[in-house]
């Protein structure tokens, strides 16, 4: 998905008039990205390279179909490059839609795990906000963690070797003691700013273009369930981390490869800030780097099986669903209020009611 929009606060889009008429604030999202093996390009996994969610993902699943009616339209897709059996259907809703993904894939080693997560467009959304950080933090482009980053000073690539510390500084090396290294950007939550580990909250990103709110849970309780305890929070607002997908704050133009460090005219690429204004208005288009902004999901650390040993029966997938919660216009903190829905499911209540007689 690469394009949110939500209706200004005084308009109402009638569905009987032409659509061509229907008016929408600008675009929230850059776009949902997904990472296998480690967050960027450039890195080096021992085992199993880069992958994300445009060229290996996306381009290796299928659609199975759409239903649409009065209520909601439901789309629905299978395999995700090596995870043949993975199924993600989607619901959509007039002012909310829900994603159920039944994650079946082989094992996954701890070198940094699967992410899945959104990335926001610059400028577009003011600040995010969280269960623990209920007052809210900037969406500009700028580190809010204390820690878990491991501070790159240059974007693109700023790698972190561990497995062999200390035998090559900036990438791993090709003698034998070197090659067992692993040259990524290792991220780690910070409880601080996310919470306990083994908890997931609300997430809220709003601005005058709209207000998200989302929330990810568990969707039946299956063996895979047991990997909550290591699905941890992601959080990234960092306009100078390329993570090699998406067109905003600039565009990322070199498919599964790190990105060049100057623009089309030669010049210095440089990581945007609130300051710059609007990234879509710059020139040359490359000119900013592709960053992420106020950019959250969820961080699976490792998966040592969940593809149900390749019975039809759901022994071990990880079957989860996140809520996506669309509001006209700013708001504060309302993660309570939209956040909590799959804790709090609709009841059937009794009231009373009057006889009416003819």
């Amino acid at each position: 998905m690469t394009d949110v929009q939500v209706a200004p606060p005084d308009v109402t889009n009638y569905l009987t008039h032409d659509p061509s008429t229907w008016q929408y604030k600008d675009d929230l999202i850059d776009r949902w990205k997904a990472r296998a093996f480690q967050q960027r390009p450039g890195g080096e996994t021992p085992c199993c390279g880069y992958e994300e969610e445009a060229n290996n993902w996306g381009g290796s699943s299928i659609l199975m179909g759409v239903r649409a009616g009065p209520v909601r339209v439901i789309r629905a897709t299978w395999g995700a490059d090596s995870s043949t059996n993975n199924v993600r259907t989607e619901y959509f809703y007039r002012d909310e839609f829900r994603t159920d993904d039944y994650l079946r894939v082989h094992p996954v080693p701890p070198a940094d795990g699967i992410y899945s997560q959104w990335d926001f467009n610059a400028g577009k959304v003011s600040t995010y906000y969280n269960a623990y950080k209920s007052n809210g933090v900037p969406a500009d482009g700028k580190n809010d963690e204390v820690f878990g980053k491991d501070g790159d000073p240059v974007p693109v690539v700023g790698p972190i070797d561990t497995g062999t510390p200390g035998t090559h500084e900036g990438n791993c090396g090709n003698t034998p003691l070197e090659k067992a290294c692993i040259d990524n950007d290792v991220d780690a939550p910070d409880p601080t700013f996310s919470g306990p580990l083994g908890t997931l909250s609300y997430e809220e990103v709003s601005g005058k273009n709209g207000t998200w709110i989302d929330r990810t849970t568990l969707k039946q309780v299956t063996g895979g369930a047991a990997y909550g305890l290591v699905t941890v929070p992601y959080y990234r607002d960092d306009s100078c981390f390329d993570d090699g997908t998406g067109d905003n704050p600039g565009p990322h133009v070199n498919p599964r490869a790190t990105d060049p460090t100057v623009d089309s005219l030669g010049q210095p690429r440089a990581c945007w800030q609130p300051s710059d204004g609007d990234p879509s208005l710059a020139q040359p288009p490359d000119h900013f780097y592709q960053g992420d902004i106020a950019t959250h999901g969820v961080h699976i650390e490792l998966i040592a099986d969940s593809d149900n040993a390749f019975t039809t029966v759901p022994l071990d997938e990880i079957d989860a669903e996140q809520t996506v919660v669309l509001l006209p216009g700013e708001h504060g903190n309302v993660g309570e209020q939209y956040g909590r829905g799959p804790e709090k499911p609709l009841v059937a209540t009794a009231v009373p009611t009057t006889p009416q007689f003819p």
